[in-house]
């Protein structure tokens, strides 16, 4: 007989099995699961790191665990979520190991009871074994970071392999995110990758002041915090904010700070016309309008979005907007040409004060808010060279966004990504084509219209060639980009 199954285990084992048939995302599958319901507040949170968790490091556990299984293994699907479940918590928890290996072993007999003398042994090992290795690997990235820092270290060695066994990323992506970001600033991702990203979160301005949003969020239980921009808070939980309805009403806006400093730098003036591409569920076109009324008053916004659903979500958390935004279904690409319910860019109103766009992108800057991302990403989705990748489909979208640009108009592209050939390189290759038509305005100098300590959070993350690049870091914000442009055609 053995031991007993702990019920946060059996619920995670659920979830994720709940996952792998339904191809949900883990987030979804943690909020519409009915079996959280019945446990307390410790195993929720146990349930939650457990899935995100196993979801972020995916392929990375199906090699540790599959490195002790004959070749003629062929697992069940249901005892691999159990193996998956059980090598996270050896590896990335502080779990005592005799007590992971336990309840592991007990995961595998509740779902296949002959295979629990298969999971004893390979649990062991893991646990003896890999679990050392991470342990090890967090050692030297920690030396390492500290010898940089200090100018000693050996910089000339790319530590992937470490810094892949730290994260659960794949060997590729970090890769990739070194030579994007450096070894530093990925050793600092990589440290918080697992854990759970800040929340904040602010009033629909049409509708709550910030004290009656300070006192909203405390009548849920929330407990915020001020933060430096005087109308957002800093949430320590996010329990029983989804529940409440507020965030999907509109009357609440969840958004990552950085997306939030990137909103403050593209601010429309009062009363100008702006075009919003990859207007999604409407999260930035509220951020907008409030960044325009502080100013002094409302801009007109119309949402371009290619997803009808999203166009449809943000119709609704929008309406206390109206007639300022209008929300339309539209392919970004085909902004060049006539789109129903837009002018034609050949007609002067068919012409924006300033365009903001919000590329589909990797989302390498929010891997703790998406796990799925890391292990559902394609080399050749980043392959500039592939007519189908993430770069080539950005510069396409930025290219027909500029056409919608007014003489002295502005122009906005962002992203939530980290990778170079996302950001810097599209932003270099849109120059290169455009440089008889826009220039590059300086992060630095688009922040001096707004309050020093706003400029001072801002600052930070301008790179040396002026642009807006956040990097993701213990109790900070997310990964975001932005590179702001001005039409310098004449009018």
């Amino acid at each position: 007989m053995g031991a007993r199954l702990a019920p946060a285990r059996s619920a995670a084992l659920a979830v994720l099995g709940d996952i792998r048939r339904n191809q949900a995302h883990a987030r979804d599958a943690l909020r519409n699961s009915t079996r959280l319901g019945k446990l307390s507040v410790q195993d929720v949170a146990l349930v939650e790191r457990l899935v995100l968790g196993v979801s972020a490091t995916l392929g990375l556990l199906d090699k540790l665990y599959g490195a002790y299984l004959s070749k003629k293994s062929s697992l069940e699907p249901r005892v691999r979520d159990a193996l998956r479940l059980a090598t996270f918590e050896l590896c990335y928890l502080s779990t005592p190991q005799a007590v992971a290996v336990s309840q592991g072993v007990e995961l595998v007999r509740s779902v296949a009871p002959r295979a629990a003398g298969l999971a004893n042994a390979v649990l062991r090992k893991v646990g003896s074994i890999e679990a050392d290795r991470i342990t090890k690997a967090r050692e030297e990235l920690s030396s390492r970071y500290l010898s940089e820092k200090n100018g000693s270290g050996d910089t000339d060695s790319a530590p992937e392999q470490a810094l892949s066994l730290v994260a659960g990323w794949p060997v590729w992506l970090t890769r990739r995110i070194v030579q994007s970001v450096g070894f530093s600033a990925a050793y600092k991702m990589a440290c918080c990758t697992l854990d759970a990203a800040p929340l904040w979160v602010s009033g629909n301005t049409a509708l709550h002041t910030a004290e009656q949003t300070q006192e909203l969020l405390c009548s849920l239980g929330l407990e915020p915090l001020n933060t430096p921009l005087p109308d957002v808070f800093r949430l320590s939980s996010a329990a029983g904010l989804g529940r409440s309805g507020l965030v999907s009403s509109g009357d609440l806006v969840v958004s990552d700070l950085s997306a939030r400093l990137i909103v403050l730098l593209a601010s429309p003036r009062p009363g100008s016309h702006v075009l919003e591409i990859g207007q999604g569920r409407g999260t930035k076109t509220l951020l907008l309008e409030a960044a325009a009324s502080q100013r002094g008053g409302p801009a007109t916004i119309v949402g371009v979005d290619k997803i009808p659903f999203k166009v449809r979500v943000a119709e609704k958390r929008l309406r206390s907007w109206q007639p300022y935004v209008t929300c339309l279904k539209a392919d970004a690409c085909a902004l060049l040409g006539p789109v129903a319910g837009l002018p034609a860019p050949d007609r002067e109103d068919g012409l924006f004060d300033e365009v903001f766009v919000d590329v589909p992108c990797s989302g390498t800057g929010t891997l703790r808010r998406h796990p799925e991302i890391a292990w559902s990403l394609s080399e050749d989705a980043l392959d500039p060279h592939n007519t189908h990748s993430l770069p080539v489909l950005q510069q396409s979208i930025l290219r027909a966004a500029a056409t919608r640009v007014r003489a002295g108009g502005i122009l906005v592209y962002s992203t939530c990504s980290v990778l170079k050939e996302e950001c810097e390189d599209v932003v270099q290759a849109f120059l290169n084509e455009q440089r008889d038509k826009f220039v590059l305005i300086p992060a630095d100098e688009a922040a001096q219209q707004l309050p020093d300590d706003v400029q001072t959070m801002i600052l930070r993350a301008v790179t040396p060639d002026g642009m807006f690049a956040s990097r993701p870091a213990e109790e900070g914000p997310d990964g975001h980009f932005c590179a702001l442009f001005q039409n310098i055609e004449k009018k």
